[in-house]
């Protein structure tokens, strides 16, 4: 009696483990979605992607943000905001993914773009044509499937170490500082009503 029960177990663990796979989180499809997202937005470039997989509002948590509780609670940012900072940081870039591990509704990816260095100071500055910015990002999938929450922690301090001196924009400023005390002391002795000793003296 015991075996025949343990025979039609054994015929219905198909279709038990197709049913729980349809009721459980599709941990496995949100991680393609999230690599899907990377290698066709940000290493192709192709900003429509983000119409596919991002939900039309959500929320972005920026380390860098200033407000402070805006940083924890995450600002609301539409599909367009993301498609315009793909298509601004993304112009000529390559990159790859490191790693991805995924955990319910979320997935966390590792991943690094190589940007190319457009101007001729930045050149001249990094000694390199381009400079690569590795990311960790965390994502939040909402029912649908779609981005609803995104973490980002971006590798600034190794970014600047690649500009060779403490930051392109630290030297910038300091080599701007230095022209201008150089060059607006000139200019005002060129404006002096009188260059010289005033005439009859």
């Amino acid at each position: 009696m015991q075996s025949i029960r343990g025979q039609a177990l054994i015929r219905r663990l198909p279709v038990l483990l197709w049913a729980a796979a349809a009721l459980l989180p599709a941990a496995t499809d949100h991680q393609a979605t999230a690599r899907r997202f990377y290698e066709q937005g940000w290493f192709g470039g192709k900003a429509g992607i983000v119409d596919e997989v991002f939900a039309a509002e959500f929320l972005n948590h920026e380390l860098r943000d200033p407000d402070l509780k805006a940083r924890a609670e995450g600002r609301k940012l539409s599909r367009q905001a993301q498609k315009d900072l793909i298509r601004q940081q993304s112009a000529g870039a390559r990159g790859r993914i490191d790693m991805q591990v995924s955990d319910g509704d979320r997935v966390v990816t590792r991943w690094r773009l190589i940007r190319p260095l457009t101007g001729w100071w930045e050149r001249l500055v990094a000694a390199r044509p381009a400079v690569e910015v590795v990311v960790v990002d965390i994502l939040r999938f909402d029912a649908e499937g779609r981005i609803a929450e995104v973490w980002t922690h971006r590798d600034d301090q190794g970014v600047e170490e690649q500009m060779r001196l403490t930051g392109l924009y630290y030297f910038e400023g300091a080599v701007f500082g230095a022209l201008l005390a150089w060059l607006v002391p000139r200019m005002l002795r060129r404006k002096t009503l009188w260059p010289g000793p005033p005439p009859g003296v």
